[in-house]
């Protein structure tokens, strides 16, 4: 997913980068003002917009020149390093076109949660405009179709299907699959990611007979690979 994030606030801007440094996110810290007339060229799925004035015509019109350089695509998230600006303001930026806001920046678990949250919706995204000969997805009935076979998935094995089918042949960590499924600070047993894995190996059949491959990488995580003979 690729993320940028509009800060003058350094200290904020590379606490929140290694945050969520994942192999899954491409994140980008920009330079972005009212005067400036230079677009964002870039596709995002989400923007990190940092509210650093008080005055509401000045970040309006900043809203306004973000969405006009690249549309209404990007999940827009309102936030601000100075706690002289309030929740008021935070809320006026949402009427003002963004998407949602953020009214404590190092609070790390609800930071996690927004960034998965907008994740999973990208995740959706892509599974219902991709398919394959042997694999297709139903995504409000949360079935995914093997060789033609209904396969109805839980909650949380259908969204693990979809954060490995949206990153076929990238290798992922357990703990950035385990953070992006529980990212809620709570301690689970350590069997639990594997227990979910092997569930949807098995019933998915992604063993490579149908031309993906749900495998361990010793000593790292987990990779879907594909286009398996």
């Amino acid at each position: 997913m690729n993320i940028a994030v509009l800060s003058s606030n350094k200290g904020w801007k590379d606490f929140l980068m290694d945050l969520i440094d994942l192999p899954s996110h491409d994140i980008d810290s920009l330079e972005f003002d009212i005067n400036d007339q230079t677009p964002i060229t870039k596709n995002y799925d989400l923007i990190l917009l940092d509210v650093e004035s008080e005055e509401q015509d000045l970040s309006s019109l900043l809203i306004f020149k973000i969405r006009m350089s690249v549309g209404w695509s990007p999940y827009l998230i309102a936030v601000s390093t100075d706690k002289s600006i309030g929740r008021n303001r935070l809320l006026r930026a949402v009427s003002s076109g963004a998407d949602d806001f953020l009214d404590d920046v190092y609070d790390m678990n609800a930071l996690l949660t927004k960034v998965s949250a907008v994740t999973r919706r990208r995740y959706f995204e892509i599974t219902q405009s991709r398919s394959s000969v042997n694999y297709s997805i139903k995504v409000r009935e949360k079935v995914v179709l093997v060789n033609g076979d209904p396969v109805k998935l839980n909650d949380k094995e259908f969204e693990l299907f979809l954060f490995f089918y949206g990153n076929t042949d990238s290798v992922f960590s357990r703990e950035s699959i385990y953070n992006y499924l529980w990212g809620d600070g709570k301690t689970r047993p350590t069997r639990t990611l594997d227990t979910h894995i092997s569930r949807i190996r098995k019933r998915l059949k992604l063993d490579g007979s149908y031309g993906l491959r749900l495998k361990p990488i010793y000593g790292v995580g987990y990779i879907l690979e594909s286009e398996v003979q």
